[in-house]
């Protein structure tokens, strides 16, 4: 099974954890992200079945990484920070939705996001019409967890996030 090929591992798409194939294709950078060594868009189609399921996005690997929730709107996206100075993100087109107290947030999508430890996944609801999703997938060098924020200047582990996020690559 061919699998996208990053620095902390292979990316695997799972179906209710069946992993299936899948096909991506490399991106251009641009002025939000040129500093790039890999940006990828992985493209699932997925017809709705009126029963819930997920489709995951995680990277296989072997090694102890350092996670952070990355959102952003519209954007939902996960950045890991390795031992060799190197930083990935995976990127969702959505935004979570849940309870606010005992109110629930209103969301525009028909489908809702989860993070797992290795990535992140589509949670498809009964009620779900939506039929394609998208990943998107970006790594960095030079860049490790505990760089601190650049005073408002272009930093560069910002750049995975504009890096993974889907709309921007759709």
């Amino acid at each position: 099974m061919k699998r996208l090929n990053t620095p902390f591992g292979d990316i695997s798409i799972k179906i209710n954890d069946k992993e299936i194939s899948y096909e991506y294709k490399k991106c251009a950078n641009d002025r939000t992200c040129p500093n790039l060594l890999g940006r990828y868009l992985i493209e699932i189609i997925s017809k709705p079945t009126g029963e819930e399921y997920s489709i995951s996005c995680e990277i296989i690997n072997n090694q102890s990484l350092k996670s952070e929730l990355e959102t952003g709107e519209m954007l939902e996206c996960i950045g890991f920070y390795g031992k060799e100075r190197i930083k990935l993100s995976i990127g969702a087109y959505g935004e979570s939705w849940g309870y606010i107290g005992s109110r629930l947030m209103e969301t525009s999508n028909d489908y809702d996001i989860e993070y797992n430890p290795n990535g992140l996944s589509y949670l498809v609801l009964k009620e779900t019409k939506t039929d394609k999703y998208y990943f998107a997938v970006s790594w960095i060098d030079d860049v490790v967890y505990e760089d601190p924020i650049n005073n408002g200047e272009h930093d560069r582990d910002v750049e995975t996030w504009y890096g993974s996020d889907p709309i921007l690559l759709i």
